[in-house]
């Protein structure tokens, strides 16, 4: 029964310090959410990734979690957009219909 009891409490202890570096404080660090929080490593590394492929960033060097968030939805959007751009000019200007 103890033991259970230990694991709940471990599981809700890292869900909340989870939850803590997810949030929008601009004052956490890149190193705290790398050691502390696997799912945020895994998206602040996706982020990372994708917002150092902006042509128009010379670095991220100096910029917050959040701030490196940010530029990667915005780089996401572009990407999206012309995508969505290439489909629609391939299907000579109509939008794809999924019928069957």
């Amino acid at each position: 029964m103890k033991l259970l009891l230990i694991v709940i409490v471990a599981v809700f202890s890292w869900y909340v310090i989870d939850l803590d570096f997810d949030s929008n404080d601009p004052l956490y660090s890149l190193e705290r959410m790398m050691k502390w929080s696997p799912s945020s490593a895994l998206t602040l590394l996706d982020d990372i990734q994708i917002a150092g492929d902006d042509p128009s960033l010379t670095n991220l060097d100096g910029l917050n979690a959040d701030q490196i968030h940010e530029i990667a939805m915005e780089r996401r959007t572009k990407l999206n957009e012309a995508q969505l751009d290439l489909i629609i000019r391939k299907n000579n200007g109509e939008f794809l219909t999924f019928d069957r």
